[in-house]
């Protein structure tokens, strides 16, 4: 048996080349990427099988030097166009805005503004830095500042002596008396309102000064007025009470320099002393505080048994008071 004529490579397929070589013409399928001048002048041959699945995504492989490729990978979806941008806002009338931060503060009450401070100051560093900055710069004013009471004596005396409250006959004072009362007690704790225990030296001896001359004019006070304010301080204890929270906030040498402070009339210590034995005159229980006073200011060279000074004030008459009630 005669074997077969073996049949040359060109018979059978083509090697690749897309029908660039002329033998392969008539055989090769052109690339669809060949340039039109040579893809004309070639025939489509489709080979009996290719190994390959007939596909559309297919493209046999191209010769040396030829076209790219194309990508077999799927083909990104196409972007959006950016959507325009929105004009800019107008700038806010500030007319619109509302009342300010400071605006509203101003309306809270000074128990809400300290709630918030306090509040503020538990959770944020830079607030009690700020706070702290803010008292010692506060302080540092308060100990410096000397402030003058002597005022409040004046009004003290006038709502006693000279005001409406003293015209009128007994029974119209009587009733008055409430009020004039009131007023004194004000000028009293007004003194203690603005009298700190960081207070200056010159300011805690004016407070002491003042209160002892208001003690002095609830003292002397006439007529039925005087009286009956006077019957109210057997129990009211405001002026006693500030006097003993001034003297004891000083030190033990202000407290001597306080006492030994003299005047026309002598030491603040020895018209303090004539005060208290008054007060004990009438009774009133209000002015016992007093005597703790004269213990911390008194003179230590002249001391009683009961620690205070036996130097009597110009104006203190011996074995009687001012107002003729011996005792």
């Amino acid at each position: 048996m005669s074997r077969p004529t073996k049949r040359s490579r060109q018979d059978v397929d083509c090697d690749g080349c897309n029908g660039a070589n002329p033998e392969c013409v008539g055989r090769c399928q052109p690339s669809p990427n060949m340039p039109s001048t040579i893809a004309s002048g070639i025939q489509y041959h489709q080979p009996a099988y290719s190994g390959l699945p007939a596909s559309s995504n297919y493209f046999p492989p191209q010769p040396y030097g030829g076209p790219p490729v194309p990508s077999l990978a799927t083909p990104r979806a196409p972007v959006a166009p950016l959507a325009p941008l929105a004009p800019l806002a107008p700038h806010p009338d500030p007319a619109n805005l509302g009342p300010s931060y400071g605006d509203m503060i101003s309306q809270l009450d000074d128990n809400t503004v300290r709630l918030i401070l306090t509040r503020l100051a538990s959770v944020s560093p830079p607030a009690q830095a700020i706070i702290s900055s803010s008292f010692q710069q506060q302080m540092r004013l308060v100990r410096e500042l000397v402030i003058n009471f002597d005022e409040y004596s004046r009004d003290a005396w006038h709502i006693l002596n000279t005001s409406e409250y003293t015209e009128g006959s007994g029974s119209k004072q009587f009733e008055a008396s409430f009020n004039a009362r009131s007023d004194v007690v004000d000028c009293i704790e007004a003194i203690g309102r603005e009298t700190h225990a960081e207070s200056s030296y010159g300011t805690k001896l004016s407070a002491l000064e003042t209160l002892r001359k208001i003690a002095k004019t609830i003292l002397l006070a006439g007529d039925t007025l005087g009286s009956e304010v006077r019957k109210e301080f057997q129990h009211e204890s405001c002026l006693g009470d500030i006097m003993l929270r001034v003297a004891g906030s000083m030190t033990p040498e202000e407290q001597r320099r306080a006492g030994a402070n003299t005047d026309a009339k002598g030491s603040l210590a020895a018209k303090l002393r004539w005060v208290c034995e008054q007060g004990e005159a009438y009774c009133l229980d209000g002015f016992s505080g007093l005597r703790d006073v004269l213990v911390l200011i008194g003179d230590p060279d002249n001391l009683d048994g009961q620690g205070a000074t036996r130097e009597q004030p110009k104006d203190y008459v011996a074995g009687r008071n001012p107002l003729g009630v011996w005792h």
